[in-house]
């Protein structure tokens, strides 16, 4: 499966996952390897298209599940919660996560995910 890179946007900074994608699909393959069997449905057309996954939510593994089977870089929108805890938060901003207030009216995260989008990147969310 070829990794591609993936155009840069005004908001979206080095980050670990943009340095060294392979890093972060090997950590998660072995991580998941004896617990997870992603399904993806629909794969044909990912390579140069923008747009957005949106995947049901189980467990806290499921970035990695999705990161492993997919053969784009993500960017993940993350509840703002999840950015305060500090490893996941560290983690999720070495990602090119951006946390999103489930809570009010966030017009902000709206400009970043269309800002990446413009730029031709691909969001990953769980909306669940």
């Amino acid at each position: 499966m070829t990794q591609l890179k993936a155009p840069r946007g005004p908001d979206v900074r080095d980050s670990a996952y943009d340095m060294d994608p392979a890093f972060w699909r090997e950590h998660s393959q072995i991580s998941l390897q004896p617990v997870a069997a992603p399904s993806i449905l629909g794969l044909y057309g990912f390579a140069g298209a923008t747009f957005i996954v949106a995947s049901n939510h189980f467990s806290h593994y499921d970035f990695l599940a999705l990161m492993r089977s997919t053969p784009r870089m993500l960017d993940f929108v993350s509840v703002v919660g999840a950015f305060e805890i500090p490893f996941v938060g560290w983690l999720f901003g070495h990602m090119n996560a951006f946390p999103l207030d489930r809570h009010h009216r966030d017009p902000k995260t709206v400009r970043i995910i269309l800002n990446r989008l413009a730029a031709g990147r691909v969001i990953a969310m769980f909306p669940e």
